[in-house]
């Protein structure tokens, strides 16, 4: 499977941490994972050098058509998981509690 995970930023968090860990099984596992962000620097990339040395690609660009299924990592993702709505299956896998959601 091709699978391409959305998320706003690659901090320290727990979100990204969780998103590292899946990237890595599904990587085992055989599947291709690509991880989509906005243009990042600073605390918002702090974890991007963790990803890259473990050979997950990160990329802020991508052709829809390269994928299976998109995954979107928090409710920041939304605007881009509507973007593919019926072109591709979708999963929303939200880690934000509360505070998340008021941004």
């Amino acid at each position: 499977m091709r699978a391409l995970f959305i998320i706003h930023e690659l901090a320290a968090n727990g979100a990204v941490v969780a998103l590292f860990e899946q990237a890595q099984v599904m990587r085992a596992q055989g599947h291709h994972v690509t991880i989509l962000t906005p243009p990042i620097e600073g605390a918002r990339a702090a974890l991007l050098a963790r990803f890259r040395t473990a050979g997950i690609e990160v990329t802020t660009r991508i052709d829809r058509s390269d994928y299976d299924v998109a995954i979107g990592c928090t409710v920041f993702a939304a605007g881009s998981l509507h973007d593919l709505l019926g072109r591709m299956p979708l999963v929303w896998w939200i880690h934000e509690g509360r505070a998340g959601v008021r941004h």
